[in-house]
């Protein structure tokens, strides 16, 4: 029984490690792309699914090669990030569509319009996202795991201070320790 509350302890305290840094990954980049060059953006609508639902994370990293059937994300004529298929390329000029829209994008882009080529998405994970950005996500999501983390690290110190102090005084007493 012993054993099964350790193993439970590992892996409690690792979802919770893991979960601070994924929402500290999620936040950092979606404010900077220092971190590899790679920014976050939220996925608003349902046009790219079933590829990515609304409500999904895209990560996205700048490339110097652009193909039809690559996801991109690009800032549109009214400044607001889509994030779209490419469906053709012709004369260095590139077309777009989601993948639940029956037709495409009516802009065409040009390479440098294009922010960047999605490596890898985490659905609903932007709900979590969007939470994480307001003040009550903020202390919800980062600071109170942040400080369960670290009232259970002290609680862990405080029992090997107490094992330490109980062995040195059987110690004394001339008792040896089980």
């Amino acid at each position: 029984m012993k054993i099964f509350f350790k193993i439970f302890k590992i892996f409690l305290q690792s979802v919770v490690f893991l979960f601070l840094f994924l929402s500290v990954f999620i936040v950092v980049t979606s404010k900077t792309n220092l971190l590899a060059g790679i920014k976050s953006f939220v996925v608003l609508t349902g046009s790219m699914e079933p590829a990515l639902p609304a409500g999904s994370v895209v990560f996205i990293r700048p490339s110097d090669n652009y193909r039809t059937g690559d996801v991109i994300s690009f800032k549109n004529s009214s400044g607001m990030t889509v994030t779209h298929r490419i469906v053709a390329s012709s004369n260095g000029y590139i077309r777009t569509a989601g993948d639940a829209n029956n037709t495409p994008d009516s802009e065409l882009l040009v390479p440098a319009d294009i922010l960047g080529k999605a490596v890898f998405s985490l659905p609903l994970f932007g709900r979590l996202a969007v939470f994480a950005k307001s003040p009550a996500g903020f202390i919800g999501m980062l600071v109170v795991p942040a400080l369960f983390f670290i009232a259970w690290q002290i609680f862990e110190i405080i029992r090997e201070v107490q094992k330490l102090t109980e062995k040195r005084i059987l110690s004394r007493l001339g008792i040896s320790p089980s």
